[in-house]
């Protein structure tokens, strides 16, 4: 299923696209730092975090996952080290915004003002916060993976998917708040979200 719709969803020119590429990889690096324990992946998972946010600045809320998963390792080295790069990495981006639009994250400040604070939208009439999850309920495949699956691992099966799983629900949920929804909106973590399902369908 990922197979067929992958040529349809992923070789449109969109900043979605672009940013879920690197929100994917943020994401391996994320896995591996946590199931491994090794600064370097920590420090590669921010950078590609914070690429992906400079392609689609939504992206920027995923912050937590990575942060969240840092500190229950609890090395402070690692803390620090991901903390200093994060702060340089997002003084970058929104310096960007300060060049073109004469403030710092101009951007997300409209976005909060527009799109969350007031819930309202310029683009139509305000939908409801479930939206992206009937979405990927139907993305999921039903019936199929609708089972009790008998002796299922979930535990030992998802914990070295934990950051994944962090990332697709933090996604989801932040964008859920926003009045104005589109399909297109969920485009970066549609491979995450495949990600997450494959145990269940194996």
């Amino acid at each position: 299923f990922p197979v067929t719709i992958s040529p349809f969803v992923f070789s449109r020119t969109l900043v979605e696209v672009y940013s879920g590429a690197f929100i994917t990889l943020s994401s391996l690096y994320l896995c591996r730092y946590w199931n491994h324990v090794r600064l370097l992946d920590a420090l590669l998972a921010t950078t590609f975090l914070a690429l992906a946010a400079q392609f689609r600045f939504q992206s920027g809320v995923l912050v937590l996952p990575p942060a969240l998963s840092v500190i229950a390792r609890r090395k402070p080295k690692d803390i620090f080290a991901c903390l200093a790069l994060g702060l340089g990495l997002a003084f970058l981006i929104g310096y960007g915004d300060k060049v073109m639009k004469g403030e710092y994250f101009a951007s997300l400040k409209f976005y909060w003002t527009c799109h969350i604070a007031n819930f309202d939208s310029a683009y139509g009439k305000p939908q409801p916060f479930y939206v992206f999850f009937l979405l990927f309920f139907g993305l999921s495949l039903p019936p199929f993976l609708l089972s009790r699956y008998r002796g299922f691992q979930w535990g030992e099966r998802y914990r070295t998917l934990l950051p994944a799983l962090g990332y697709w629900a933090t996604f989801v949920a932040a964008h859920s708040l926003a009045a104005h929804k589109e399909e297109r909106f969920m485009i970066p973590v549609f491979a995450l979200f495949f990600v997450l399902v494959s145990p269940l369908i194996e």
